[in-house]
């Protein structure tokens, strides 16, 4: 007899299998390796005795080593598991729909009967029932034996969860097995019926109308009492009256209690007519009541107690069961033939609302969430208001590394839980409403690079394109009222449907808007709470873009390029060759949009409705119209916020000039320049009648009144006198005229118009029209295209790639990239690199810049510390970010070119350039990230690592030495610039065209000072207000000098220092009563070294002013 240890030695290479399912083994199994490779050959009694010494996995492995083990151990494995571990595989085949592990788990002897680790609430019936698994239902329900009404701890059957999932087949299969109850209460008397009138189903009675006016008439009870309690001592009077009221209260309840019975004693009858089954009721001693009288007797009897929403619910139901019960009788009825064909209800109120059919469309929406995606939707968010726990974005951030999977968790298994999951579920619906086109192109809200000014500089490309036609345009704007609280929960989930959403996320909508409800804080006071029957919270993520989707098909009626949206506005733009034309199509769409708002319980604000008429010339029947309107509302509103800075501080006292350029910044510019993006045309702007020829644009008047704005705003930043010359108040700020800012505004618009995804509706506007075809038999050249606003800022810049609008990615299983310094980061990567296989790829790639702005790459491939191969190249017009993609996917190209590559590793010193190669792909050199991914993910075994730049690292330094190199290479002739490349082309020619204004704008005072302008916060503005001002009075000689003293009549200031000099700007440099020790050596020339103390070198004025106390006491004003 052989005899085998139970130590028998053998390596196992065998997947985590996600729990016991015993399949043939494939190509994909694992092998089971032993030496000799004899174990096939051994009779099936031994190898089932090695198999009683194994674990349960190693078991399992060993049976799928190969067929000839499956079929030996395949049997006994099942006896196994079930004698041993309560055949815990046949419920795991259960709950997760294996219909055919749990027929082989029946079949080894599985008791069908018995719950896992015998609790009644995993019962496999029920569970099956539970996750509407139909197959296993049919396998479990043809089993002799099994008990078809098992009960679990809330008393449920499988009925019961049947009817309240709302799947028709299970509730089919079940009511045609023998021995069903289908009238069976739980714990809380509450029928399969009633659960099934919990999901709104079209054959549910309204008991949960009655039981919700129960509940609330107990509420008013138990409140009367108390306040009859409360107040019988100081009012009498008022607590009798109180104690009146609980009396009817509690009549009206016991007679709700009393209709609540009746309703439940028919429901048996009623449930026979829907499903035709007979109920338990036909063998107890009182008969059942007819379908028929049971309805008549709960209609008749509701009157008193139920509102004329709650009669027409039962009589929809009455006229339900009407026509099932004539479908039973095969009497044809036209009636019920048009309840049938009925989609949807005429009536569209919160409580009462059918879902109707719906044709989905299959738009993926996965399941599964990953780690790093919930991060970056809790944490890596603005400090907001906490919810009801008062947890703070601070303390989950501070909390994260141990709670984070379990959020992971919650957030993957749970249907509602906080701002973080509805701001990832928010994020998802938002690219998915874009790529799958669920949302109508020029719907703007709550959609990744989308916003109001974009749709408003549409809509003024539309209109001067109709204008360059000879046509007028009407635009009308509504508003949806209410918006956010109108929304109806059936509704939504209906429409989610019809637009092709799975039902998960249908369901999920359903209960976020479920068991809302709404009370009122004053101080330490909050009212009770009330039940909201509709509406999307306010504050919450998701509810932007689920309003967009629900209010989606306004923006599929008639004319639907016409249409625009934001949030709850709606606009209809008309063109057409008159303004009657126009006005009457108007008026055609918005009684169309009325009548579509009524039949969806939608109603649109009378009062913020309007209708603009735009055309070339000034018309007849209607006042003129001012075109720079908005833009004089919101300079007005810039001038508030100036003149309130200003008053903040003087030459004295106040902020900082720093702190108050910023507040100018954040709170001024972007006032002033609301919109620029959108209404501004530039200097000049072609004519409509000669478009190759411009002409002004006739914004003269309107500039200066911003200018006026914005010169109050730089008074408020520099401790300056009223008189110091405008051009200097510009240098000395840091802030360009109101013609550059509007400049740069339209540059910066023009680079984000060229990342812009094609299905933007300005990236379709920016295209340029087709050339007209030319008859040469016409001796009349064609009319060129009008170049609009929209189309003459995208020609400020390049053509350049789009990129694609990409949902977040995030890469779960990568290392971070960078967790030390950088000294201590170049010893761990020397370290790791002497670690390393010697097979192991190591693929060095940098990038690289020169002073003539080329940009070139250059990568190296390392094998033990061997170099293999090498290369660079030039690119086109680009930025050092692109040229390290560039190199590390041509890198890794070679790499993956060379003989039995296994393991890469690309090494770069750009850490958002790694960053990107792991996980999101910017915008700029998107298509060589996404390049660089495919190939690795392709390969598999491809890393990404990022090590510290000019740390003496060997191959890094390599690599840098090529790209240096490359940048001396031809340019490629057919390269478009990079996305990086304009954006730093935008912000130069800004600052370009700030130093060409300074240069021929500069006053004569400030030439000798050399002093150039910048466009961020200049190093003087960190003074403090006093010194600032002596300094800037010194270089503008607007300040307290004789000279201007007496230029300006200013009689009574004092013209001399207290050494009996006249007061000068370069004073301070000679005054006799500074002390040796503090006096400045003024060389190479006294004047030169003064002009340099004041302009670049300016500490030394600080430092001199400062020391000798030079303004307080020797030279001061008065």
């Amino acid at each position: 007899m052989l005899f085998l240890e139970p130590n028998l030695s053998y390596q196992l290479n065998s997947s985590m299998l996600d729990g016991l399912a015993f399949s043939e083994p494939t190509a994909a199994s694992g092998q089971l390796v032993v030496a000799g490779d004899m174990l096939d050959d051994l009779p099936a009694e031994i190898l089932q005795s090695v198999a009683t010494w194994l674990s349960e996995r190693d078991a399992n492995a060993m049976a799928r080593a190969s067929i000839h083990m499956w079929h030996v151990l395949d049997e006994y494995l099942y006896r196994r598991n079930i004698q041993l571990f309560d055949a815990s595989c046949f419920h795991w085949a259960v709950e997760n729909g294996r219909t055919s592990t749990a027929k082989k788990a029946i079949d080894a002897g599985a008791d069908v009967n018995r719950g896992k680790d015998g609790i009644n609430d995993r019962l496999p019936l029920i569970l099956a029932a539970k996750y509407s698994q139909l197959p296993l239902m049919k396998l479990l329900l043809a089993i002799p034996g099994i008990d078809v009404n098992p009960r679990d701890s809330k008393g449920r059957t499988p009925l019961s969860w049947a009817a309240g999932i709302g799947c028709p087949d299970p509730i089919s299969l079940l009511l045609a097995s023998d021995g069903i109850h289908a009238d069976a209460g739980d714990k809380g008397s509450r029928r399969p019926l009633w659960w099934a009138a919990a999901l709104g189903r079209p054959t549910a009675t309204r008991l949960g109308v009655l039981e919700k006016r129960k509940r609330h008439l107990q509420d008013q009870v138990a409140f009367e009492q108390s306040l009859a309690c409360n107040i019988v001592r100081s009012n009498e009077n008022v607590a009798m009256a109180a104690l009146r009221r609980k009396k009817r209260h509690e009549a009206a309840l016991e007679e709700t209690v009393k209709n609540i019975k009746i309703v439940e004693e028919h429901i048996g009858s009623i449930q026979s007519v829907v499903t035709g089954m007979p109920t338990t009721s036909t063998v107890t001693k009182t008969p059942p009541v007819p379908a028929m009288d049971a309805l008549e007797t709960i209609l008749c009897g509701a009157t008193p107690w139920l509102d004329d929403e709650e009669e027409e619910a039962l009589q929809q139901l009455k006229e339900e069961v009407e026509r099932l019960w004539q479908e039973q009788q095969h009497v044809p009825n036209a009636k019920a033939e048009n309840t049938v064909a009925e989609d949807t209800v005429d009536r569209v109120t919160a409580s009462e609302e059918r879902l109707g059919p719906y044709q989905p469309k299959a738009i993926p929406f996965s399941k599964d969430v990953s780690l790093h995606e919930v991060q970056d939707a809790t944490i890596r968010t603005g400090n907001t208001s906490p919810g009801s726990d008062n947890i703070t974005v601070k303390i989950l951030k501070a909390a994260w590394h141990i709670i984070g999977e379990h959020v992971r968790r919650l957030y993957e298994g749970c249907l509602r839980l906080g701002k973080g999951l509805e701001r990832l579920i928010a994020r998802r619906l938002a690219w998915a409403s874009i790529h799958y086109g669920v949302l109508q192109p020029q719907q703007a809200g709550a959609l990744p690079k989308r916003s109001a000014v974009d749709l408003v500089a549409a809509l003024v490309h539309d209109i001067e394109e109709a204008f360059a036609r000879g046509q007028v345009a009407t635009l009308v704007t509504m508003d949806i009222q209410g918006a956010f609280d109108t929304v109806l929960r059936n509704r939504l989930i209906l429409r989610l449907r019809q637009q092709g959403w799975p039902e998960h996320l249908a369901r999920w909508a359903g209960s976020f808007m479920s068991d809302r409800s709404a009370c009122v804080r004053y101080q330490d006071i909050t009212t009770p709470r009330s039940p909201l029957q509709c509406g999307l919270p306010q504050g919450s993520p998701v509810s932007p873009i689920l309003f967009l989707l629900y209010t989606e098909p306004i923006y599929r009626l008639g004319n639907p390029k016409g249409r625009f949206g934001y949030a709850d506005e709606t606009g209809i733009l008309c063109v057409g060759n008159s303004l009657e034309t126009t006005a009457d199509r108007a008026s055609r769409y918005v009684s169309e949009l009325v009548t579509w708002g009524a039949a969806n319980g939608i109603s649109f604000d009378p009062a913020k409705t309007e209708v603009m008429h735009f055309c070339r010339t000034k018309p007849k029947v209607s006042p003129p119209v001012f075109h720079d309107a908005h833009a004089e509302k919101w300079t007005a509103k810039a001038q508030a916020v100036a003149h309130h800075l200003r008053g903040l501080a003087n030459t004295k006292h106040g902020p900082l000039p720093s702190a108050m350029r910023r507040a100018v910044r954040a709170c001024v510019e972007p006032v002033l320049l609301h919109g620029a993006e959108a209404w501004y045309p530039g200097l000049s702007s072609p004519r409509w009648s000669q478009p190759t020829k411009d002409g002004s644009s006739g914004i003269q008047q309107l500039l200066r009144k911003m200018n006026k704005s914005l010169h109050n705003s730089m008074r408020a930043v520099l401790p300056v006198w009223r008189t110091t010359p405008i051009a200097a108040l510009h240098r000395e700020s840091g802030i360009p005229p109101i013609v550059q800012l509007l400049e740069t505004r339209r540059l910066r618009f023009a680079a984000r118009l060229k990342r812009l995804d094609e299905t933007h509706p300005l990236a379709k506007r920016t295209l340029q029209p087709r050339p007209l075809t030319i008859h040469k038999s016409i001796n009349q050249r064609p009319r060129e295209a009008f170049r609009t606003r929209l189309r003459r800022s995208d020609q400020l810049l390049p053509r350049s790639t789009r990129p694609l609008l990409l949902p977040r990615r995030f890469d779960e299983h990568a290392t971070p990239l960078q967790t030390a310094s950088k000294d201590k980061s170049a010893e761990e990567f020397r370290e790791w690199l002497r670690s390393t296989p010697p097979e192991t790829l190591v693929v060095y790639s940098d990038g690289s810049l020169s002073t003539e702005k080329a940009a070139g790459y250059g990568y190296v491939i390392h094998r033990n510390g061997h170099t293999l191969t090498t290369g660079n190249g030039r690119l086109g017009p680009a930025e050092v970010f692109d040229a390290e993609a560039k190199g590390a996917l041509e890198g890794l190209r070679a790499a993956l070119n060379l003989p039995n590559p296994r393991r890469i590793v690309v090494c770069l010193d750009n850490l958002g350039v790694a960053t990107c190669l792991r996980g999101m792909p910017a915008d700029s050199s998107q298509e060589v990230f996404l390049e660089f991914q495919a190939l690795a993910t392709t390969h598999g075994a491809v890393e990404v690592r990022w090590i510290p730049g000019h740390t003496n690292i060997a191959g890094n330094e390599q690599a840098d030495t090529l790209a240096k190199a490359a940048t001396s290479m031809p340019e490629p002739a057919d390269a478009l610039p990079t996305l990086a490349h304009l954006r730093r082309t935008a912000r130069q020619q800004s600052r370009d065209a700030f130093e060409a204004w300074w240069d021929a704008s500069a006053p004569d005072q400030y030439k000798p000072l050399h002093l150039k302008p910048t466009t961020g916060c200049p190093p003087e503005l960190e003074l403090q207000r006093p010194l600032l001002h002596h300094l800037l009075a010194a270089r503008s000689r607007h300040g307290d000098f004789a000279d201007y003293h007496e230029r300006f009549n200013h009689d009574d200031a004092r013209l001399s220092c207290s050494c009996g000099r006249r007061k000068e700007p370069s004073h301070l440099f000679y005054c006799r009563k500074i002390l040796p020790r503090h006096r400045m050596r003024l060389a190479p020339s006294p004047t030169a070294a003064v002009n340099r103390a004041i302009g670049r070198d300016f500490d030394k004025f600080v430092k001199l002013a400062k020391a000798s106390s030079f303004f307080e006491w020797a030279c001061s004003r008065h």
